[in-house]
């Protein structure tokens, strides 16, 4: 199950708006589990700072109404965020029992049981994934498990806004009023826009793979 979930996510990531395919990566996350709930949140570069980006659509849906800020201090957050303050996940098999606990807002889902762990990139945490309330005790597998899934969306979703951003400086390029050439390192032109066409009269096939000079 584990390995059809990391097959399905570059194809949900090409059919789903960002939101929505996170939101399935997390229903995948608790189908596997056993979860009943589980979110979602990015970690500002200061680590300072979490954004809240998404509860998955079973949790909105039929567990939890409560109204959360989009923003909020890393040191105003639960223990759920332990997982970024110790930089490793975090197990709470009996959520009640821990004594750090700071109440939950009106709203909220009960909660029984958690996983939060952290996605680190280039020694930051980058993001939090968290599922919960699974029917019995959480063990190593399970934790395995939504790291992997957690590392593929995180890696997923970057990657497309990456390759959006390219896409609307290709765009940006194409479209300026100025003539831009861009070559290769022995000075033979790869790539010439529109403007540059027109405010020279050369054809592309004539001057692809020429030096400008």
């Amino acid at each position: 199950a584990r390995a059809e979930a990391l097959l399905e996510l570059p194809v949900a990531a090409e059919n789903m708006d960002e939101k929505g395919f996170m939101q399935r990566g997390l229903e995948l996350a608790e189908d596997i589990t056993g979860s009943h709930i589980s979110f979602l949140h990015f970690i500002n570069d200061d680590e300072k700072t979490i954004e809240l980006v998404t509860w998955s659509r079973k949790t909105l849906g039929d567990y939890c109404t409560a109204i959360h800020e989009a923003h909020y201090p890393v040191d105003e957050a639960g223990v759920w965020a332990d997982a970024l303050r110790q930089r490793r996940p975090v197990v709470f098999n009996d959520y009640d029992a821990n004594p750090n606990n700071l109440g939950l807002p009106e709203g909220h889902s009960v909660l029984t049981r958690l996983i939060s762990l952290p996605v680190i990139e280039n020694g930051k945490v980058v993001m939090l994934l968290g599922v919960g309330n699974k029917g019995g005790d959480y063990t190593n597998l399970d934790i395995e498990t939504v790291q992997l899934l957690a590392n593929e969306i995180w890696r997923t979703v970057q990657r497309q806004r990456s390759e959006m951003q390219l896409k609307k400086l290709a765009q940006a390029v194409e479209q300026s009023p100025e003539s831009v050439v861009i070559t290769n390192i022995d000075a033979e032109i790869e790539y010439v826009n529109d403007a540059f066409l027109a405010n020279t009269g050369y054809e592309k096939s004539e001057v692809i793979g020429k030096n400008p000079r």
